[in-house]
């Protein structure tokens, strides 16, 4: 199995929260060579650490919600993969992933509570499902829902599967100028519409563990604080949410090791603030397209006509 380092790991660090960010940047980031740069990425790609490069838009642009469904799957199972086909293919679904002992952790968005009741049942009727527990995760509130025009719905249409691709290419498949082009994305980033995320593929390397962490925090505990302190505190979070309902966040790590994570749970459990945690250690995340996708390619159809 493909073994990464720590270098590797921040440059995927990096990477995530920009994926288009220039390999000349990165480097003097990374106190690196362009070339090293060049060399651990593309090593990264080919053995399947980074999966891919993309381009959404940012969460509630569309007047959406996020929610998490933590599902635990009965021992019976033969084909986890069709459970998790099954509920990933529901409109609402973006992402399932796995943990130990047959546990998924589903992210989904909603624009109703119905959706939240509908998704529910949905999973429940998935063969296995034994429980099911829903989050409501809290957003960045927009209280101005950015204006999108077709031709921005085009573009990240386009850049969804490759947000890396060049501006050259880029121009040639949309018979827009380069720097046309440039001033468009440069805007579209500026005004928070649109942000560039890194596909990973966790399974590929034992040198990258992805964990969950449910940790239930005081009443009186400031969730916003508690939950901007942790990005401080550990540098190996990858994304997390504040639950609404509940004085409670979940946060995803990564780690090099078993040994890595049983010390970031006991850290967390010495914290004062903190009731418990508990931890589902993840394999395969898989990633499916989802009620937004259909409606960003059908407005971005719009800019063609």
């Amino acid at each position: 199995m493909f073994k990464i380092d720590a270098q590797d790991l921040e440059i995927i660090k990096i990477i995530n929260v920009n994926a288009r960010i220039p390999l000349s940047t990165l480097a003097k980031k990374m106190k690196l060579s362009l070339n090293a740069v060049k060399n651990r990425i593309q090593a990264m790609e080919q053995e399947g650490v980074i999966r891919g490069y993309s381009c959404e838009l940012i969460p509630g642009s569309l007047g959406e919600e996020t929610a998490l469904a933590r599902i635990s799957i009965g021992p019976d199972v033969e084909e986890i993969k069709d459970v998790i086909d099954t509920i990933g293919n529901n409109p609402l679904v973006f992402l399932v992933g796995v943990g130990l002992n047959n546990q998924l952790i589903v992210v989904f968005t909603y624009r109703s509570s119905s959706e939240i009741v509908y998704l529910e049942n949905f999973v429940k009727t998935a063969p296995f499902v034994q429980k099911v527990e829903i989050f409501l995760l809290m957003s960045s509130p927009l209280i101005n829902p950015p204006k999108i025009a077709n031709i921005d719905y085009y573009l990240v249409s386009i850049l969804r599967n490759n947000g890396r691709m060049t501006y050259q290419d880029l121009s040639q498949k949309t018979q827009i100028s380069t720097r046309t082009l440039k001033k468009r994305i440069a805007k579209l980033i500026e005004e928070r519409i649109i942000y560039f995320p890194l596909i990973l593929s966790p399974g590929s390397s034992e040198d990258l563990i992805i964990f969950t962490a449910f940790i239930s925090i005081m009443k009186d505990t400031n969730k916003v604080f508690f939950f901007q302190n942790l990005f401080q505190t550990y540098p190996n979070v990858w994304v997390g949410w504040i639950v609404i309902d509940k004085p409670m966040v979940i946060v995803i790590f990564y780690s090099p090791s078993i040994k890595n994570i049983q010390r970031t749970e006991e850290l967390l459990k010495k914290d004062p603030s903190v009731i418990s945690c508990e931890i589902i250690t993840g394999g395969e995340g898989y990633y499916y397209s989802d009620w937004r996708q259909e409606f960003i390619d059908r407005m971005g159809q719009k800019y063609l006509r």
